[in-house]
């Protein structure tokens, strides 16, 4: 009923909109947008691209994008964003737009295709574009783990005038540069060596008893299989089990050990966010 009753309310103002002209259906819609009404202002933008209305398109393209990306339906932001980025007027305009394309792909995990986006943008941009792109490109480096060229581009995003934030900034890079541990490959081979060693050195101690018990335990079992019974039924019965917590436990040494490491980063990524006055800031994850 509930679902109902909203579509019966929506034909309504759909009906409603067609009495409107224009500009405003498109001011109906920018209201409905600051209220967060993702839905009314949806179908008012939706409306006026149906309709080609010339004028409006590509501010509503525009609008469009915003609202898929408020709503984390990130590929149809990027989709809506690339349509406006066709429609834009001037080359400032769609430069802004590839600039958000390039933020939704952060937003999605994908800083390669961010990075290109913001690689192919013209140089002569206004200076808050640049800083922007230059905030944006820091997030892709960090998120790829380079941190060296992470610092250089959040650096260019700061005013040159802004010497205490540039110093917080190298301050949490020096932290940063000091986060070392927990190492995967150590956390892998230290489990290889003794089951459950490489989730202790990770501060997993759960997941090192278990691992540590549970191949123990196969092993013991194995053992005792050859003793009482045979080696092949040892091998038959016994192996693979052994086997696959073994390997198991070794491999998955290795993603705790970079999920801590990782946590650890984006502590200090998300103090480097703190740095800047964006409505852009990107989790890492």
């Amino acid at each position: 009923m509930i679902r109902l009753g909203c579509t019966l309310k929506l034909l309504l103002l759909s009906a409603w909109l067609v009495g409107q002209t224009p500009a405003e259906t498109f001011q109906f819609g920018q209201r409905a947008l600051q209220m967060q009404n993702f839905a009314l202002a949806r179908l008012a933008f939706e409306r006026l691209l149906f309709f080609e209305q010339d004028s409006f398109a590509f501010a509503s393209a525009s609008q469009l994008g915003q609202i898929a990306r408020a709503e984390s339906k990130f590929p149809e932001a990027i989709t809506w964003f690339g349509r406006a980025a066709i429609l834009a007027p001037n080359d400032m305009e769609k430069a802004g737009l590839e600039l958000q394309k390039a933020a939704v792909y952060l937003r999605m995990n994908d800083p390669m295709m961010g990075q290109a986006l913001l690689l192919g943008l013209p140089e002569n941009l206004p200076d808050s574009l640049l800083k922007y792109q230059a905030f944006l490109m820091g997030v892709s480096y960090f998120m790829q783990s380079d941190f060296t060229q992470s610092q250089q581009a959040f650096k260019k995003a700061l005013s040159i005038n802004d010497q205490a934030g540039l110093q917080k900034l190298d301050s949490l890079f020096g932290k940063l540069a000091r986060i070392k541990h927990p190492k995967p490959n150590l956390a892998r081979l230290l489990s290889i060596i003794i089951p459950g060693a490489g989730q202790f050195y990770a501060g997993d101690i759960k997941n090192g008893l278990n691992s540590l018990l549970l191949t123990g335990g196969f092993l013991t079992l194995g053992i005792y299989s050859m003793l009482f019974y045979t080696p092949f039924d040892a091998i038959v019965a016994i192996a693979p089990w052994f086997q696959r917590y073994y390997m198991g436990g070794y491999k998955r040494a290795g993603m705790i050990a970079a999920d801590r490491l990782n946590q650890k980063q984006n502590q200090v990524f998300m103090q480097i966010l703190a740095c800047f006055n964006s409505s852009e800031p990107q989790s890492r994850q």
